[in-house]
């Protein structure tokens, strides 16, 4: 089953992350982000790990494994959207979406001054 889920923060009461996940029902991408083996491979992880009673996992929608990954990568799109977890857009909010969903971020290159404004945002 795949699905979209979120970090909800109990502390400030919003969402700070959302994520797409091909084995929902098994809590897959759950589990990754709160490996120590994924530490650094996403800010968020580093900020979970080290408050995991902040943060709640939440399964927003479960769907068939029929659907195709391009309109999950859709859901992920709009519920980052509608919950605003995208970092660039709320400035104001500790939120952890570093892209605007889709594929993710494999690979991808922030701009030099991006990560200086990044290096200045505390990660909690």
């Amino acid at each position: 089953m795949k699905g979209i889920y979120a970090y909800y923060d109990l502390n400030n009461n919003y969402y700070a992350y959302v994520g797409k996940d091909t084995n929902i029902e098994y809590n897959h991408r759950h589990s990754c982000h709160k490996s120590k083996a994924y530490y650094h491979e996403q800010p968020f992880n580093k900020v979970l790990q080290n408050n995991l009673e902040r943060y709640e996992y939440q399964r927003l929608i479960e769907l068939p494994d029929t659907i195709s990954d391009n309109f999950l990568n859709q859901l992920e799109e709009h519920y980052i959207k509608i919950l605003k977890t995208f970092t660039y857009d709320n400035r104001d909010r500790h939120v952890f979406n570093f892209t605007k969903g889709g594929d993710g971020a494999t690979g991808y290159k922030h701009k030099p001054k991006i990560v200086e404004q990044m290096k200045k945002k505390p990660m909690l």
